[in-house]
């Protein structure tokens, strides 16, 4: 079933995830919601109720209803799915759920409709306690010695190294991909390790977080933030510390200028030039594994490795012709490291029970194309029906936004049937927005 789409707008209940979870209803309006997620008071025990469906939401959330229709691909789509926890859109949602405003309730999403009882404290926690996952064990020690920028086609595939200690997720998947393709449709692109990221944070000082009259490394510093009691009880000062930190590392940081010569360099021989817009891309060791894809809880970076290399600092960057900014490797590579301390990212993890200290940040470094001939997003098995084992593809010619679409606008969504690896059968589901609508099959 196409969830996100099925019935048109003429559908007054479309259920997202399929799933019940105990929650405290909180009814918001489109800038009640805005507010409340700004300031990190969103968690884990609240079913958010809203008029409008957004793209995500920046904490965990026991469950959410909502009284537009969702795109499929949005994160708050893909999040609640990963989770397991209730979505749904409801038409008129804040009518319908008035009465149970402020109670501790169970909600059940369900095929063909929702039911929301009142329940009891005891009864909630225990659920809660039985049914939080823990991947504690999943995310393993990275490699703090591997400095070395090794591009794709490099990385060694035959099991000698465990790529994902090196590499993190997404970069040891875009060299498991790269090696896959035909020559004719592969992707340049290189790896810079998490050594780089953990040199980062020992080589660069600032005053302690609670103690301005001590000077400590960034990591010393997060050592400590992780340690407060404060900021592990209290969302909004979690959402103001993680703020800070961020703010620190992009701001204040630097970038051993040795390695972002060896960057530049690199790009020149990857790509051909360093006039090649590239795209800064994050590769943690708690993102893309199989119990953990990590949808939308890290950032990437467009920059110019050219622009490094240049004798001005103001622009406009030497690569895109649209960018009026310099756009230096040092500031793409900073805003990838520190958007491993996202609030969504560690409240993400925090649900997952993902230890933060052990967690690293990779950067994978793969050409940028700011004029696109087509966008797309696969999944190697089905995120909107548990079982399904087809692979989704979704796609849109064009440079036009699959996840993050404007009103109106619909990508085409097809089913792919494997055996043995090989494709035996594509089902097109639906076709993109202005194209006429057609079943297609192959064996």
């Amino acid at each position: 079933i196409d969830y996100a789409f099925d019935g048109g707008s003429g559908a007054d209940y479309i259920p997202y995830t399929i799933a019940g979870n105990f929650g405290r209803v909180r009814n918001l309006t489109r800038e009640e919601f805005r507010k409340a997620n700004e300031k990190g008071e969103l968690g884990s025990q609240d079913i958010l109720v809203l008029d409008e469906a957004p793209a995500d939401i920046e904490g965990v959330i026991a469950g959410v209803i909502t009284g537009s229709i969702q795109s499929e691909l949005s994160h708050l789509a893909i999040r609640t799915g990963r989770r397991g926890t209730p979505n749904a859109f409801v038409e008129d949602p804040l009518t319908a759920f008035d009465a149970w405003e402020g109670h501790l309730v169970f909600l059940e999403v369900g095929a063909d409709g929702y039911s929301v009882r009142d329940a009891a404290v005891e009864e909630a926690e225990t659920w809660w306690a039985a049914h939080r996952p823990d991947l504690s064990g999943s995310v393993r020690e990275v490699d703090p010695d591997h400095a070395s920028l090794d591009a794709v086609g490099e990385i060694p595939l035959d099991g000698s190294v465990v790529l994902v200690t090196r590499y993190g997720g997404k970069g040891s998947n875009f060299a498991r991909l790269h090696s896959m393709l035909p020559e004719a449709n592969r992707v340049p692109g290189f790896i810079i390790p998490f050594h780089h990221y953990l040199r980062f944070l020992e080589t660069n000082s600032t005053s302690a977080p609670f103690d301005s009259s001590r000077t400590v490394t960034f990591a010393a510093y997060l050592e400590e933030l992780l340690a407060d009691p404060l900021f592990r009880s209290d969302s909004r000062f979690r959402h103001l510390e993680l703020g800070r930190f961020r703010s620190l590392l992009e701001e204040e940081g630097i970038v051993d200028p040795r390695l972002v010569a060896d960057v530049a360099a690199k790009a020149a021989v990857v790509f051909g030039d360093t006039e090649v817009w590239v795209r800064c891309r994050s590769s943690s060791n708690a993102e893309d594994l199989l119990e953990f894809n990590g949808a939308g809880l890290y950032d990437s970076a467009g920059a110019c490795p050219a622009d490094d290399l240049d004798d001005d600092a103001v622009g406009p960057t030497r690569c895109h012709p649209l960018q009026d900014d310099e756009h230096d490797l040092a500031r793409g590579i900073k805003r990838v490291w520190a958007s491993l301390w996202n609030f969504r990212a560690f409240e993400e993890r925090e649900y997952f029970r993902i230890p933060h200290g052990k967690v690293r940040m990779a950067v994978l470094v793969s050409e940028g194309f700011p004029d696109e001939n087509a966008n797309g997003v696969a999944f190697t098995g089905n995120p909107t029906v548990r079982g399904d084992r087809r692979f989704v593809v979704n796609a849109q010619i064009g440079d036009i936004e699959v996840v993050f679409t404007d009103p109106g606008v619909v990508a085409e969504k097809n089913l792919l049937e494997l055996t043995s690896g090989q494709v035996t059968g594509i089902s097109r589901i639906r076709a993109s927005s202005g194209r006429e609508t057609a079943e297609l099959t192959t064996s």
